[in-house]
């Protein structure tokens, strides 16, 4: 690891600098991310993610074991001021400065599965979601009308660190619709009391699952894009499901009908 130079005040403008990026605005302009956590940073070191900054305090005593490249600054900080810059309540004394990947609409992968998520406004459930993509074997996730950044600290937790290799794109909804239409791709839209079960669509060709907000749904220009499905619940006191639950279930609906599909031709 390169040599540290400590800091012990709040004043110094490496720290200054920093606490900005605790913004997204300014984080989106710089185009970076914060990791916090020794399980986010090494796994976004293992992506081939470019570290830019490191800051550690060996007051809290995780056992340090990340090998940082020599192209990194690397700051010791006093134990008040890296409880400063922290998001986790319990900080384990590592965080890091990472260069955001970048994806366009031609660089995203082809596959047989995507998920768009719009109208997401909590980061929590967001990374939830992206976690949800990455283990269905998703090619990518599209965030429509984006209301809350996927580099959002509070996501990359609740992603345990799938954002970082997941391939993650914002745009509109208008261009989210076009990208499924000029690749042929199936849209099928998660609505409240739709008419067809999920499990009565066939999900075998290339499909993207278009998930809204728990309290507002999808917004008109989803509800007429492509099939709307929806999930029976039995009857009570609950009306919809949290929006990664939503996923979680038709993604992997999805993924089921692909794989029999493969088995059985592999079968002919």
């Amino acid at each position: 690891m390169p040599p540290a130079l400590r800091i012990t005040s709040e004043d110094n403008p490496r720290i200054k600098q920093l606490l900005h990026l605790h913004k997204n605005r300014d984080r989106r302009q710089a185009g970076v991310f914060i990791a916090e956590g020794e399980r986010e940073i090494e796994r976004a070191l293992a992506a081939g993610l470019k570290i830019q900054q490191f800051f550690y305090c060996p007051e809290f005593g995780a056992p340090f074991r990340m090998k940082i490249n020599s192209e990194a600054d690397v700051f010791e900080l006093t134990q008040k001021l890296f409880l400063k810059i922290a998001y986790l309540e319990r900080p384990e004394g590592v965080l890091a400065v990472f260069e955001e990947p970048h994806w366009s609409l031609e660089s995203l992968p082809v596959g047989n599965l995507y998920l768009i998520a719009t109208g997401i406004e909590k980061p929590g459930n967001l990374g939830a979601m992206a976690r949800t993509a990455s283990a269905a074997g998703c090619a990518a996730m599209i965030i429509a009308d984006e209301n809350v950044d996927a580099f959002n600290p509070n996501a990359i937790r609740a992603s345990t660190g799938a954002v970082f290799s997941l391939p993650i794109l914002s745009l509109s909804s208008e261009q989210a619709i076009r990208f499924c239409e000029k690749r042929r791709i199936q849209i099928a839209a998660a609505i409240v009391g739709a008419e067809k079960d999920y499990t009565q669509i066939d999900f075998t060709s290339p499909t993207a699952i278009v998930i809204g907000s728990e309290d507002k749904g999808l917004p008109e220009i989803w509800r007429s894009a492509g099939i709307g499905i929806s999930i029976p619940m039995a009857i009570g006191v609950v009306d919809s499901l949290n929006a990664s639950t939503s996923a979680a279930i038709l993604l992997f609906e999805a993924v089921n009908q692909q794989r029999t599909r493969k088995r059985e031709g592999a079968k002919d």
